[in-house]
């Protein structure tokens, strides 16, 4: 992927080796990357004719979120749960399919470090890219994305 980000080319690097595969089946472009702090911090985005995938690292954590087509860089940092336009990709998974990906058993993993949570999530996407993709067809964000943040508070006060 060739686009300048100061101390982020490590993170540049990471985030091919992890997703480059559907980076590239899916024809996404980088659009605009920004470094912080010696490269600890770090945003990438990238779009594709329907969506746009924004990967980052804050605190030594790497996530990977999917926001629409004109989701907007987040110069000024990311709201989570959507509410800026950007959604985490684990959070759409459980809430499209009902399903609890993030389990106790599986946070352990990642705390041990005998799993990575970067690369889980590469995995999640390939293996539910058109799913995920199809949600931000032609303005489809609109339809569930209500629906969505009311799942999203349910599980936080609940």
């Amino acid at each position: 992927m060739e686009i300048e980000c100061g101390d982020c080319s490590e993170f540049v690097e990471l985030t091919e080796r992890n997703y480059g595969k559907i980076l590239n089946r899916y024809g996404f472009r980088p659009l605009e990357c920004s470094s912080e702090r010696g490269g600890r911090e770090c945003l990438l985005m990238v779009e594709s004719d329907s969506c746009r995938l924004l990967f980052v690292r804050s605190d030594g954590v790497e996530t990977c979120e999917l926001g629409s087509a004109d989701a907007e860089f987040p110069a000024a940092g990311l709201d989570v749960h959507g509410d800026s336009g950007w959604y985490h990709i684990v959070e759409l998974l459980e809430y499209k399919t009902g399903k609890k990906l993030l389990t106790r058993r599986r946070i352990a993993k990642f705390s041990e470090n005998k799993a990575d949570y970067f690369t889980w999530q590469a995995e999640l996407l390939s293996e539910n890219a058109e799913m995920l993709f199809d949600l931000f067809r032609e303005g489809r964000e609109q339809a569930w994305k209500d629906e969505f943040l009311q799942h999203l508070r349910a599980l936080l006060e609940g």
